[in-house]
């Protein structure tokens, strides 16, 4: 029989389940992020994410449709480039943190790898 947190986890594990199958899936994680975190000003975070996020969409679903996404010249080329550059240094500092959230999850993951393994305790 589960118990109560096995029942909690489930009912997690659904909810993100329905989450990674919705077409909202950035957006939703985004805001879901925005509500766990610390910041010195949670409007000015939440609003940067939203931000990052219509960029990344207009990015990926929007850009040949978009004045700067009509290339045919290499000027134009380079104004794509330009854009894009924009797009990255704006992104930049999400990007930096998330990696080191990755890399501290990482290194704790290991911790408990190296806890959990039985050690060899035999007297030879």
């Amino acid at each position: 029989m589960a118990g109560p947190g096995n029942q909690q986890a489930m009912q997690s594990m659904q909810g993100w389940r329905v989450l990674l199958d919705s077409k909202e899936t950035l957006g939703s994680l985004m805001r879901r992020y925005v509500d766990n975190v610390n910041s010195e000003d949670p409007s000015a975070f939440a609003s940067y994410l939203e931000q990052l996020v219509s960029q990344r969409n207009e990015l990926v679903h929007h850009f040949f449709s978009l004045p700067i996404g009509k290339i045919e010249t290499d000027a134009e080329l380079e104004l794509a480039i330009e854009h894009i550059r924009g797009l990255l240094k704006f992104a930049s500092p999400f990007a930096k943190a998330l990696r080191e959230i990755v890399v501290q999850f990482a290194a704790a993951i290991e911790q408990v790898d190296d806890i959990s393994e039985p050690s060899d305790t035999s007297i030879h």
